[in-house]
């Protein structure tokens, strides 16, 4: 099994934005044909403060291997999809989960983030390592 995972954060000043993502990856995402799983949906409250909670929505695909995730990466559905997606994206990583740099970078500022709800003092710059 393969998971692809893609969380949204919406325009803060489109009440819609989240209602009209939603729609369109029904439209264009779920009819792709490899997917085992799919789920896509509104972002639920926690009271947990570790749980991120910024987030509007979220889109969860399974798929039997990363083959058939590729080919859904290229199908022409897909790509209609995401190309007119990006000039909303303050945040794009290019080559999904094999861009370790990218990756690293969100994950530090994703801990930061947690830190600082948490309350928990950052740490030394001699402590700090990159995963």
């Amino acid at each position: 099994m393969f998971s692809h995972v893609v969380i949204f954060w919406t325009d803060p000043n489109n009440p819609k934005a989240a209602d009209e993502l939603i729609a369109g990856v029904n439209k264009y995402l779920k009819p792709i044909p490899g997917v085992l799983h799919y789920h896509v949906g509104k972002m639920a409250a926690s009271h947990r403060p570790v749980v991120d909670q910024t987030y509007q929505v979220a889109l969860n695909l399974v798929f039997p291997d990363k083959e058939t995730q590729d080919d859904y990466q290229m199908h022409p559905m897909h790509l209609e999809f995401v190309e007119p997606s990006k000039r909303y994206a303050d945040l794009i990583i290019p080559e999904g989960g094999h861009n370790k740099v990218a990756i690293d970078m969100v994950r530090t500022k994703i801990s930061e983030l947690l830190r600082e709800r948490s309350g928990a003092p950052m740490p030394a710059a001699s402590e700090a390592r990159a995963v």
